[in-house]
């Protein structure tokens, strides 16, 4: 299966890392933290050093790097190095959790509708569930795959709600012009 997902590059070792971000890599990040936790603990500006280098570990590991959370914690946040780097490497860590939540199209609410809790944990079972127990995505290809690809599967699969002949958006913006024209 091809990636569709863009790699990140990370220097480690006097080498640059290619690195993609799989469930295999995202199960084992899981196993130390929640991450959804760790996600909003990062919007709220607030970026425990201990879980960032943990997240950049695993991420080297997974693509051929062999480092521990100690080394990378020390190289990252050790007292030598700047306040720029500090904010660059909490940037960095903010488009990574953007590769494992990707965005999606977001669905229209209803008038009445409200809009949906957020969520305490990542239905990672639920991917799993659905993409190798319905779609015969194999056990190896799962874990090699990126949460962009997963959600781009889903996605296509899944039936378009129409209203006639029109998807439920061009019905909408048909109505619009509508009563646009006839006020």
């Amino acid at each position: 299966m091809t990636a569709i997902n863009r790699a990140i590059s990370i220097d480690w070792g006097g080498a640059e890392h290619h690195c993609l971000i799989t469930f295999g890599i995202i199960e084992r990040i899981e196993q130390d933290f929640n991450i959804i936790e760790f996600d909003f603990e990062i919007a709220r500006g607030f970026a425990d050093c201990d879980k960032v280098a943990a997240i950049f570990a695993h991420i080297l590991n997974g693509n051929g790097a062999k480092v521990t959370v100690d080394e990378v914690g020390e190289a990252m946040f050790s007292d030598n190095n700047t306040e720029e780097k500090r904010l660059s490497t909490v940037k960095a860590m903010r488009d990574i959790l953007r590769l494992i939540f990707p965005e999606r199209k977001k669905k229209k609410l209803k008038q009445d509708e409200k809009p949906s809790e957020p969520l305490a944990t990542y239905p990672w079972g639920e991917f799993y569930k659905r993409l190798v127990g319905m779609e015969n995505i194999s056990p190896h290809d799962y874990w090699n795959m990126t949460p962009t690809e997963a959600f781009l599967l889903i996605d296509l699969k899944e039936p378009e709600e129409k209203i006639g002949s029109f998807t439920v958006d061009e019905f909408e913006d048909l109505a619009k012009k509508y009563e646009e024209l006839n006020g």
